[in-house]
């Protein structure tokens, strides 16, 4: 008899495990998939503040801007926290040098990349603390064209646009290459050349 208790409190502490192991499973499981569904809305945001920055009124500014890489970086934070994003925000900006395009020609690329983080609670409960982090990245390139010889600012603000949560004033890091460009980028740049230059 005395095994027999035994092993019947044995197999209740296995089910109590295997019910533990069950519900943090599942825990992560709804995790993953809150996790999921923020990411998706991230990408569509993203999606639209591409749109937003490639939006002729905003490459107008941009193109007559003494820092288009700015005009660029502002477009694109005003669409996301319009669209409810306030996550930090990291823009790209590079414009291609005079001598790489024909004299009527610019040529940009930039990119766009948004983070944020979920508190993974179940997560927290078997590893520690514990934050899913979540992000999006979108690029675009454009060829801002003038008839006769294109006006250029001293300074294009090549470089990373970076913003805080919340925030809609970055922080500036200048760039002097492309090497120190995300490579999505750089593929963005080739791009924009190869579209400037071919299309005389």
């Amino acid at each position: 008899m005395t095994r027999v208790r035994s092993e019947s409190g044995a197999i209740n502490i296995l089910n109590v495990i295997i019910m533990l192991v069950l519900l943090i499973a599942l825990g992560f499981a709804f995790e993953l998939s809150a996790a999921l569904d923020q990411q998706n809305a991230q990408t569509n945001d993203c999606s639209a503040a591409r749109d937003a920055t490639m939006a002729s009124q905003n490459l107008l500014v941009a193109k007559n801007s003494d820092d288009p890489g700015l005009a660029i970086a502002t477009a694109a934070v005003k669409s996301l926290r319009a669209n409810g994003f306030n996550g930090e925000v990291e823009v790209w900006f590079y414009e291609a040098p005079s001598s790489a395009v024909p004299q009527s020609k610019r040529a940009w690329a930039w990119g766009i990349q948004t983070k944020s983080s979920l508190k993974g609670y179940f997560a927290t409960y078997s590893l520690g603390d514990f934050d899913i982090p979540i992000g999006a990245h979108v690029t675009a390139h454009a060829v801002p064209y003038t008839a006769g010889k294109a006006w250029r600012p001293a300074d294009s603000g090549n470089g990373k646009y970076s913003f805080k949560a919340g925030s809609d004033t970055p922080e500036y890091e200048e760039y002097t290459s492309t090497k120190e460009l995300p490579q999505e980028v750089i593929d963005e740049m080739k791009t924009a050349v190869n579209q400037a230059t071919n299309n005389k």
